[in-house]
Parts: structure tokens; C-alpha cells; sequence
């Protein structure tokens, strides 16, 4: 997804066009996010769960990255240039949004 990531499962959904989807985050923002599922919901969704999971199995396998990461050592070693530079403070660095 690169520059165009999408940060909320709204905006995701509107790719996927998953209808179950967006009852779900309306039950969810409702207040019933720990409701449990009735069986007839239940065997509504599994096989989109299913298909999903197969999907996402998938394109891991597909992936080019590894499985671990391989720059541990380097990323330590810029942490500490960085802090031993400007302290170890964390408003050197811009504040986080959940946009």
C-alpha cells in the first residue's frame, strides 16, 4: 500500500467491500464489542474468516521480506548515535497521531 496506507478499517473496508464488515465495527462502536457472536452469525462469518486467513497465509508466503528482521544491530547502533547526539529525550522526535 505504500504512501496510500489506509489507517482505519472503514477506509480498508471501502477496497474490500466486506458488507459483514462495517456491522461489525457499528456493533463495536455501539458498545457491544465484547457481545458474543450467535451461532447463526458465527457460521455467517467463518468462512470469510477462513478465506481471509487463507489470503493472508498467502501473501506472507509471497512476501520478499524475511521473517525476522535483519537490521536489528544496525538500528541499535542509529539509536544510540542518536541518543548519545541529542539525549534521551523523546521530543526530539514529532508526536505520534492515530489518524
Amino acid at each position: 500500500m505504500g504512501a496510500d496506507r489506509i489507517r482505519n478499517l472503514r477506509g480498508l473496508n471501502e477496497r474490500f467491500k466486506l458488507g459483514m464488515i462495517n456491522d461489525l465495527i457499528d456493533r463495536k462502536l455501539a458498545g457491544q464489542e465484547k457481545m458474543k457472536l450467535a451461532t447463526e452469525e458465527l457460521a455467517l462469518h467463518k468462512p470469510h474468516f477462513d478465506r481471509l486467513c487463507r489470503e493472508l497465509d498467502a501473501a506472507r508466503e509471497a512476501s520478499p521480506l524475511p521473517d525476522e528482521p535483519a537490521s536489528r544491530a544496525a538500528l541499535n547502533d542509529l539509536l544510540l548515535r542518536v541518543r548519545l547526539k541529542y539525549g534521551d529525550s523523546a521530543s526530539i522526535l514529532p508526536a505520534a497521531t492515530n489518524s
